[in-house]
């Protein structure tokens, strides 16, 4: 009996071989389809912010607020202007900075203005035609990896606005 159980050894051998390559590829495809998704995802908010900025900067003194959804990681999202010098009276709107990554960020990458924000700097990338309400930089916090931003449109270009 133990004879005729022998011959079945090296296709239980290649069996387990098959299986642990199946494992360890299948493992690395999935690996490799969430990183191309985080990547999409970036991509898809930029190609959002552009339209919207863009469709909104034309009709002067239309308010709007948009909804974006953030890539996985993601805590917030950023925009600075390092050289915007608001009125004092509209400061009052600006929330007390809680984020000095941001800050940091925004001095590191002095050539864009869109940051978005994780435990560390997930992305960044320069959105023309935009202008924030408050000095230097301004962050959004995500709720259920969304963000809502109010905008502004100011005829040449899109306010960005904090209330």
């Amino acid at each position: 009996m133990q004879k005729a159980q022998l011959h079945l050894a090296p296709v239980y051998i290649i069996t387990s071989i098959i299986f642990i390559l199946i494992l360890v590829f299948g493992y690395n495809s999935i690996f490799r389809i969430k990183e191309t998704e985080s990547e999409v995802s970036f991509v898809v908010l930029k190609s959002y912010l552009e339209r919207d900025v863009k469709s909104i900067s034309a009709d002067y003194g239309s308010v709007k607020t948009f909804s974006y959804s953030l890539p996985e990681g993601v805590e917030g999202l950023c925009f600075s202007e390092p050289n915007n010098k608001r009125n004092p009276l509209m400061l009052s709107t600006c929330p007390d900075r809680e984020d000095d990554i941001a800050k940091i960020f925004t001095e590191d990458n002095p050539n864009n203005n869109v940051f978005l924000i994780g435990n560390t700097l997930k992305g960044t990338f320069k959105l023309e035609g935009m202008s924030i309400q408050c000095p230097e930089y301004m962050c959004f916090k995500a709720q259920n990896s969304r963000v809502s931003i109010k905008m502004e449109g100011l005829g040449n270009k899109a306010l960005i606005k904090n209330d």
